[in-house]
């Protein structure tokens, strides 16, 4: 699935909570999101939180950067100030979208 490739080129920026989070809390999340993504689920919880965390597969069905420097983000932050992450795709490009989530 290319989505679990994606997601796993996205990791190396970190957002505040996953740099101080646990390393077994962090294959925690990596684990979650994957099945997550294996079941094109939008969302799963946080295991350090509960908080309901979007996918990658949700911001790739989104289309664009909200800019809120999401975990998952496949857009690379482009609308976050300050903020500095690899892209995967770029925001509102739908052909691109499309074709991740095909």
């Amino acid at each position: 699935m290319s989505l679990i490739r994606t997601f796993r080129r996205n990791t190396s920026a970190k957002t505040k909570s996953e740099k101080t989070a646990p390393p077994n809390t962090m294959i925690e999340i990596e684990s979650l999101h994957l099945h997550a993504l294996s079941h094109l689920s939008n969302f799963y919880k946080d295991p350090a939180t509960g908080f309901s965390v979007m996918t990658e597969y949700a911001h790739l069905n989104r289309g664009v950067c909200c800019g809120n420097t999401c975990r998952h983000c496949p857009y690379g932050w482009e609308r976050a100030k300050g903020a500095d992450r690899k892209r995967v795709v770029k925001s509102g490009d739908k052909a691109d979208v499309e074709r991740r989530l095909g």
